[in-house]
């Protein structure tokens, strides 16, 4: 307990073997890179690990930049080709790559182990199809929706056609009022998605879990929310704005 800087430079000892705290870091949750201790591989209790072609170890790269990530991969790829096993007429090659956790996910589903290519753009491909499949069914029912809402206004409609009013004006309206709820729903989402992780993080139901709402997915998010208000707005509001202005007055479409 107390400040991080104040456990620099003191001297612990774990399993018979004193150490010198040079640094502390912050909590990563276990699915990064988690460790209550982080120690010199040779201070390791034992030395079978240096005899082990596989072990329980997970090498993690911490780039300076993203854009260096590619160099860094092809880096691995080189590395990788120059390694020779002890039996070679056994293990003619070994591959391993620098894989991000998408490439690592997309490797063991769409992907390969064979080739450098992990497969992460098939992968993306995948989950984009299947989110507009899914997003093309609540698109129809918000049609549904807002053709009754539009028709709950035919009197409006009619009376504003009456004193010249256009179908183009009215049609534009309806769709901007479509997707300025929509939007507004986006924004309620984002409240209720920020109080949930807030929720997340003090429950602790991940250890040292820390999450944050990604401004970039939210933007997405809302382009889509806008998307939704055009395609399931036009429809319903071209048509009712289209209406005859007597037969609108009268409440017959």
């Amino acid at each position: 307990p107390g400040a991080p800087a104040a456990a620099v430079g003191q001297r612990i000892d774990v399993g018979g073997q004193h150490f010198e705290v040079v640094g502390v870091v912050e909590d990563a949750m276990h699915l990064n890179a988690y460790a209550d201790i982080w120690a010199p591989i040779s201070t390791y209790a034992s030395s079978d690990y240096r005899n082990e072609l596989t072990g329980m170890f997970v090498a993690l790269i911490l780039a300076e930049r993203a854009a260096d990530l590619p160099g860094i991969r092809r880096q691995v790829e080189q590395i990788a080709q120059g390694v020779v096993h002890d039996d070679p007429k056994e293990w003619t090659r070994i591959r391993f790559w620098a894989d991000s956790k998408l490439d690592l996910f997309a490797r063991l589903t769409v992907g390969s182990d064979e080739v450098p290519d992990s497969g992460a753009g098939k992968l993306l491909a995948v989950i984009a199809a299947a989110m507009l499949v899914f997003m093309l069914l609540p698109a129809l029912n918000l049609v549904n929706l807002n053709t009754g809402r539009i028709m709950e206004r035919r009197a409006e409609i009619g009376v504003r056609k009456a004193f010249g009013a256009t179908s183009t004006q009215l049609a534009v309206q309806l769709v901007v009022e479509n997707v300025l709820l929509c939007l507004a729903g986006g924004l309620i989402a984002l409240a209720a998605t920020a109080g949930v992780l807030a929720w997340l993080e003090s429950a602790q139901l991940i250890p040292y879990l820390k999450v944050d709402v990604n401004l970039a997915v939210f933007g997405w998010g809302m382009l889509i929310a806008t998307v939704f208000g055009l395609v399931s707005g036009v429809l319903p509001a071209w048509k009712m704005s289209r209406l005859d202005p007597v037969h609108a007055l009268k409440g017959a479409v």
